[in-house]
C-alpha cells in the first residue's frame, strides 16, 4: 500500500473514530476512553505522515486561502490537545492515576468546551481541503443537486447544533453534558454526522469564495 492510500485510509478511520467519540452517550465510559486513546494514536500517525506541512510553513508564499487553512489546522490541533488532556484528567480506566489531579468540575468544563470546538474546527478543516475532491469526482451537472441536498442537511444540522445548547459548551458555561441516553445509537450518530456536514459545507463555501477572490485579483 503506497503512502497516499495509507493517508486516505487513516483519514477515513479518524473520521469514523471521531463520530463515535463525540457520541459518548451511545457508548460506555470504558469504550469512550478506548476510542479516545485510539484516536490519539491515529492523530499522532497523521501528524507523522504530514510532517512536511510544518516544514513548508515558513518557505511557501501564502495567499488568503492557504493562510485560513493553516489557521484552522493550528486551531484544530490545539482543540484536540485540550480535548485529550482534559479527557485524561477525568479518566476512570485508561489513566485513573490522573483523575483528580485537577478539579473534576474544571476538567469537565474544559473537555466539553474543547470537544465541541474540535467538532467545528475538524469539520472546517475537512471542508477546506475537500474542494479538489469535489471537482474531481462530482460532475458539473450533479453539483447543483448535491449543493441543494447538502444545503437542506446543513440547515437541520445548525438547528441541532443550537438545540443541543452547544453555545453554552463553547463558552464554558456548563460543566455537564445534557444528553439523551434514550436515543438509539443510529440516531445519535446520524445527528452528529449531520452537524459535522453542516460545518464541512460551510467550509466548502468559504473555500469557493476565497478561491474566486484570489483568482479575481489575477
Amino acid at each position: 500500500m503506497n503512502r497516499r492510500k495509507i493517508k486516505l485510509l487513516l483519514n477515513y478511520s479518524m473520521a469514523l473514530l471521531f463520530i463515535f467519540l463525540i457520541s459518548s452517550e451511545a457508548t460506555t465510559q470504558q469504550i469512550h476512553e478506548c476510542i479516545g486513546i485510539t484516536m490519539l494514536a491515529a492523530v499522532l500517525f497523521h501528524q507523522y505522515l504530514n510532517f512536511w506541512w510544518y516544514k513548508t510553513l515558513l518557505r511557501v508564499k501564502k495567499n488568503i486561502l492557504s493562510t485560513v487553512k493553516n489557521i484552522i489546522t493550528f486551531l484544530t490541533i490545539i482543540a484536540f490537545v485540550f480535548s485529550m488532556i482534559s479527557g485524561l484528567l477525568m479518566s476512570e480506566y485508561i489513566c485513573p492515576f490522573l483523575r483528580g489531579t485537577v478539579k473534576l468540575s474544571l476538567a469537565r468544563k474544559l473537555h466539553l468546551c474543547a470537544t465541541h470546538w474540535l467538532l467545528i474546527l475538524a469539520a472546517l478543516h475537512i471542508g477546506l481541503h475537500l474542494l479538489n475532491w469535489i471537482n474531481r469526482n462530482i460532475s458539473s451537472k450533479l453539483k447543483p443537486i448535491c449543493f441543494g441536498i447538502t444545503w437542506l442537511i446543513s440547515i437541520y444540522g445548525f438547528y441541532l447544533f443550537l438545540e443541543n445548547q452547544t453555545l453554552d459548551y463553547l463558552l464554558m458555561k456548563s460543566q455537564f453534558a445534557f444528553l439523551d441516553y434514550k436515543l438509539p445509537l443510529w440516531r445519535t450518530l446520524l445527528e452528529n454526522i449531520t452537524m459535522i456536514i453542516s460545518f464541512i459545507f460551510l467550509a466548502v463555501l468559504l473555500n469557493y469564495f476565497l478561491k474566486n477572490t484570489e483568482e479575481g485579483k489575477k
